[in-house]
């Protein structure tokens, strides 16, 4: 199997409409390229460009349930510090079923990243129009396309045991 329908990557944000041949591609786990996601609710208008991040146990580690449920709270408190309006999001596996809940939110790419990497991931995906992009979580580095975001996309109830929304203490509590 082919991990990347192009082979090739974009740098953004400079030039986005700019690809760029990408030795990076085949580094990413395959797992990457197939990914799905799905909401519970339908979104109106995606922005036109947003970051899709995750706080739970990066690829190839192993987390208990406690530690990835603080480190999704703990991501959607810094989202909102950062006057974010988070959006819900799973990314799954069709072929395993693995699925790993994150937020999509309109962030500048850089910065994305910068909160990917301090929540200990691996790669954060970024949808700009329709095109579905991923990047390993280091500014700068070169822009994957995965293909398109909308054809893997589902609207359907997220499944018993992805957490909720974190409930975030207001400071009169």
């Amino acid at each position: 199997m082919e991990n990347s329908p192009s082979g090739n990557a974009l740098r953004l944000p400079s030039k986005p409409e700019k690809t760029i041949a990408n030795p990076m591609a085949s580094d990413f786990h395959p797992a990457y390229f197939e990914v799905r996601f799905r909401t519970d609710a339908s979104v109106a208008v995606w922005p036109q460009r947003f970051a899709i991040i995750s706080a739970y146990a990066t690829t190839g580690e192993t987390w208990s349930d406690e530690r990835n449920v603080e480190a999704d709270a703990l991501l959607y408190a810094e989202l909102l510090q950062r006057n974010c309006k988070p959006i819900r999001i799973v990314g799954f596996d069709p072929e395993t079923g693995h699925s790993e809940p994150g937020w999509a939110v309109d962030l500048p790419p850089e910065e994305a990243q910068a909160i990917g990497l301090h929540f200990l991931q691996d790669a954060i995906f970024l949808v700009e129009g329709d095109v579905l992009l991923m990047a390993r979580c280091v500014a700068g580095n070169p822009w994957v396309t995965a293909g398109t975001f909308r054809e893997r996309l589902s609207v359907s109830r997220i499944p018993h045991g992805s957490p909720p929304v974190p409930k975030i203490a207001s400071s009169s509590e």
